[in-house]
């Protein structure tokens, strides 16, 4: 009887050393996972740093831009609303000289005007411009129009129609 009871302890003992053992190969496994896994994660912190990094840079480069593009558009926002200004007008608004406008291909001038450049690229579209319609215009594109006549820009063919040169 205590023979038959040793051999049964020692299968729970041989259980149990087999259980430990394969727990010891879990938990090594485990140790090996985390090892890698603090690998990822270093590597992972350095690119999140990185991104940030850059990111910081950019915010800091926009924020630049802005400002910049800021100061030169309250001109230019104001003449893109009003599409048409007097050069005396625009001269009191202006930060800069209004030759550096004119030389980055920002505005167009056109007797004593300074014309918004998508405005008056638009504008041109409409020639030859029939004479009945020019009272359609507004009073923004009748002035361009005269300026344009008086510029040499523009000229009255036959009576009827404005065309361009």
């Amino acid at each position: 009887r205590l023979s038959e009871e040793v051999n049964k302890l020692s299968k729970k003992v041989s259980t149990i050393e087999k259980r430990i053992s394969e727990i010891l190969n879990l938990v090594e496994n485990i140790r090996i996972e985390i090892k890698n896994l603090e690998i990822v994660e270093k590597r992972l912190n350095k690119e999140v740093e990185l991104v940030k990094s850059r990111i910081n840079k950019l915010w800091e480069y926009l924020g630049k831009l802005k400002f910049k593009s800021y100061e030169k558009d309250e001109f230019l926002s104001l003449l893109s609303a009003e599409k048409v200004l007097s050069v005396s007008r625009a001269k009191n608004i202006i930060n800069k000289p209004l030759e550096e406008y004119i030389s980055e291909d920002k505005v167009i001038l056109v007797s004593s005007y300074v014309i918004d450049k998508e405005f008056y690229n638009e504008f041109k579209k409409l020639f030859p411009l029939p004479v009945d319609k020019v009272k359609n215009l507004d009073e923004k594109s009748k002035a361009l129009l005269r300026a344009m006549v008086d510029e040499g820009l523009a000229y009255l063919h036959k009576g009827k129609e404005y065309r361009l040169i």
